[in-house]
């Protein structure tokens, strides 16, 4: 299954004008999805995670009958080709969008997983999304160590005396060695970008999980994100980052409830 993308210009604002421009001009190629049509009117939207694809969410497939169900893998992910320059959040959200309104679907649902939860934040300022079924969404970003903090300014000095690129490629995380230079700065980008003021503008109703585990995203993150909400429900759920997959049927029963109830 294959479409072509292609990011347009209503989405782009103010001094982002052209570089946004600049990205519309690359075609993106979706190559990989996996609809359900059980013949309603409106569908759910499934986003993975970093480093994963759509089948990491296709456990949630039988969650409703009421919806249809859509997966997609998010671009630089899955099948799709690799990206030659760097993307940011908004790129992926806006990527996202151009590619439902190709295919014409009617979103009112997205269940999004960590980095997946924090674009579904951003598609649903811009379309008119009901339920936003979060599973601990890299929203904010954890507090870090005094360590961390130290291995930061000497990476930023060992950078500026121009010490060896082998030995700066030892910086890092295992996931950020391997990636290759616009993945990196991609990733830096959708982990710094500040989503507050669209979280708080969001009229969609938050449906949240959390694990008691997580190391990724904790649980107090939640308390952070619930304030900036108006409409905000969370469920703490046993596990670590990936706790959903043992715990599909909890979550799976309450999306079936709360689709019934709202949408």
């Amino acid at each position: 299954v294959s479409e072509i993308v292609r990011l347009g210009h209503r989405f782009c604002i103010g001094k982002e004008r052209f570089r946004v421009w600049v990205v519309a001009r690359k075609m993106y190629k979706i190559k990989s999805y996996y609809f359900i049509d059980n013949k309603q009117p409106a569908t759910i939207l499934y986003l993975h995670g970093w480093g994963c694809n759509y089948k990491y969410l296709l456990p949630f497939d039988k969650c409703t009958s009421i919806t249809n169900h859509l997966f997609i893998d998010l671009p630089a992910f899955g099948k799709n080709e690799p990206i030659k320059t760097p993307l940011t959040l908004t790129d992926f959200a806006n990527i996202t969008i151009s590619f439902i309104e190709l295919k014409k679907l009617n979103i009112k649902a997205i269940l999004g997983h960590s980095f997946g939860g924090k674009i579904a934040v951003l598609i649903a300022q811009k379309l008119d999304i009901k339920l936003l079924f979060l599973i601990a969404p890299s929203i904010y970003n954890k507090k870090r160590s005094l360590f961390f903090h130290i291995k930061i300014i000497i990476y930023k000095l060992f950078k500026s005396l121009n010490f060896n690129k082998r030995i700066l490629s030892k910086f890092g995380s295992k996931t950020y060695r391997t990636l290759s230079a616009p993945m990196k700065k991609t990733m830096i980008n959708v982990i710094n970008e500040d989503i507050t003021e669209q979280l708080e503008s969001t009229k969609s109703s938050f449906i949240m999980f959390f694990s008691n585990k997580d190391k990724i995203i904790p649980y107090y993150l939640s308390k952070k994100i619930k304030k900036h909400t108006e409409d905000c429900i969370v469920y703490k759920i046993k596990g670590d980052h990936f706790a959903y997959f043992y715990n599909i049927a909890f979550i799976s029963n309450i999306i079936e409830k709360v689709v019934e109830y709202k949408l």
